[in-house]
């Protein structure tokens, strides 16, 4: 599938991509944070992620949940980066803060490894709502990542207002590691915007 078109050559941080009688990646060079697959126009990269696959089948396969008083507990994809996001989480959940239950969590070396195509599939899949969480803008280990991350969360936010869906139910933001406080109040605070917004009838 490769057009040749250099977008992987360009984006790699690790200046792991060569250019020969056709491109190659250079194992010594790759770190694997997937930059190079989320940005590929013709998908002609593949990482195995069974990690991904294995998130939107517990995500579709989970039962809408109604609470007393007529709400309900929103699906919610959280696509994020593992050297930020989830530590932040890891000890939020060490100190006993609360988290919504519904989330679903797809880990990344780096948030630029999720593509246009990883966000509309939790949609695919029946998610109320995406939340895409990343490193500081000049904090990430990749580079480029965390705006790679945000402007896909954009075009995300552009594709669904086209098809009449609230771009609410996309979130765009970013952590230090060290933010739990911070992580436990936007994942809560957007459940709460979801559930204001109501079940997605995708």
């Amino acid at each position: 599938r490769c057009a040749r078109c250099l977008t992987c050559y360009r984006l790699c941080p690790h200046a792991a991509i060569e250019i020969a009688s056709h491109l190659i990646v250079l194992p010594q060079a790759c770190q694997g944070c997937g930059i190079c697959v989320a940005g590929c126009p013709n998908q002609a990269i593949k990482i195995q992620d069974p990690q991904l696959e294995g998130a939107l089948q517990t995500l579709s396969t989970q039962p809408e949940t109604t609470l007393t008083g007529g709400g309900f507990v929103p699906r919610i994809v959280v696509f994020c980066c593992r050297r930020s996001t989830v530590p932040a989480r890891e000890e939020a959940l060490a100190l006993g803060r609360r988290i919504p239950s519904g989330l679903v969590f797809v880990e990344g070396l780096c948030g630029g490894s999720f593509s246009v195509n990883h966000l509309l599939s939790a949609f695919d899949a029946s998610a109320d709502g995406v939340m895409v969480l990343t490193c500081h803008p000049g904090n990430c280990h990749s580079d480029q990542g965390t705006l790679q991350a945000q402007r896909r969360a954009a075009e995300v936010v552009k594709a669904l207002a086209l098809a009449g869906i609230e771009s609410g139910r996309v979130q765009f933001s970013t952590l230090a590691a060290n933010m739990s406080e911070e992580f436990v109040s936007l994942v809560n605070t957007f459940q709460r915007r979801i559930v204001s917004l109501g079940p997605w009838g995708g």
